[in-house]
């Protein structure tokens, strides 16, 4: 059973959920994440399927019977599912296109919690670093060595506070390369950060890439959204109960301005009404994109080698 002991790795817990109910029983996948069942396990699911059935609360559930995976199809296709599905989505497709353009690239999953990359990743050419809590880390590995996996050679898993700890210097011991391109995500992070903290994450990231061609991605939760605000209100109100709080959120312009403090340029925004066209249009399943949430990717400007070549980028990523 999940408890407030547990808030550390609640929501690694939750995207794990969310990425293994809909690969075992979505219709029409947005994202396969085949591993997802196996890294959460079985109890796991249970449990986490459990809370979201119950809006956080198991203490009235039996367990006779375990979890019943139908009971959750509304819960989780109107509200949890759309979210962590379309990001992951959104994220890994930049980084094929970034993975295809370079030699040799390093990625680096900020909160990566419990996700399976790196056992699914098949560049030879990318070193994968992952950043997380150490709660998370070491649950993490303990799953891995149950599964009789087999760490790849090329993954890292390096522990560290967002809010308080330095990303340079855990990325720099960990085995970082300055000189090589770098992707990072950071999905799921900008919830649970101040803007200043945020912006001070981003920065640590500006330094790192001094010297190569850097992109990042990450979603963000748009504190001035008009409309339907339910996705955000019941995962704020979920994890909350849980003790992990989210914090306001931001604003577009506010997120442009942050970045450009910070030597970042965004290349790619998709509003809640792009990522309803890109991943969501005509689905049956009742799935759609919240009104409360976008999409960021961004590029390192310290690298970025002339107007034209700029220009021409984005023009090709808008087109994908």
């Amino acid at each position: 059973m999940m408890t407030r002991s547990d808030a550390g790795s609640m929501t690694a817990r939750l995207c794990a959920f969310a990425r293994a109910y809909h690969s075992g029983l979505g219709k029409s996948k947005i994202f396969d994440d085949y591993l997802a069942h196996d890294m959460i396990g079985k109890n796991d699911y249970d449990n986490i399927g459990t809370l979201i059935k119950n809006d956080g609360d198991d203490s009235t559930v039996s367990r006779r019977y375990g979890f019943e995976s139908l009971w959750t199809f509304e819960l989780m296709d109107r509200f949890y599912s759309p979210v962590i599905l379309s990001r992951a989505a959104f994220a890994e497709r930049a980084l094929c296109r970034f993975v295809r353009k370079n030699h040799e690239a390093q990625y680096v999953i900020c909160g990566a919690g419990l996700d399976t990359f790196a056992f699914r990743n098949m560049w030879a050419n990318l070193r994968i670093f992952e950043l997380d809590k150490k709660s998370t880390h070491e649950h993490k590995l303990k799953r891995i060595k149950e599964l009789h996996w087999d760490i790849p050679d090329n993954a890292s898993y390096a522990a560290i506070d967002f809010k308080r700890g330095n990303l340079v210097d855990t990325l720099l011991k960990a085995g970082f390369d300055v000189k090589k391109p770098t992707f990072f995500s950071i999905l799921g992070v900008a919830y649970y950060l101040s803007a200043d903290e945020f912006e001070s994450l981003i920065g640590q990231i500006s330094i790192l890439s001094d010297d190569s061609r850097c992109e990042l991605v990450f979603d963000f939760p748009d504190d001035g959204a008009s409309g339907n605000r339910a996705w955000l209100n019941r995962m704020a109100r979920l994890t909350a109960s849980l003790g992990e709080p989210m914090e306001k959120g931001f604003s577009i312009d506010e997120m442009r301005s942050l970045l450009s403090r910070r030597s970042f340029s965004i290349i790619r925004h998709e509003s809640p009404d792009e990522i309803q066209q890109d991943f969501f249009l005509g689905r049956i399943d009742g799935q759609k994109a919240p009104d409360d949430v976008h999409f960021i990717l961004a590029r390192s400007m310290k690298t970025m080698k002339n107007k034209n070549s700029t220009s021409k980028e984005v023009h090709e990523h808008e087109r994908i």
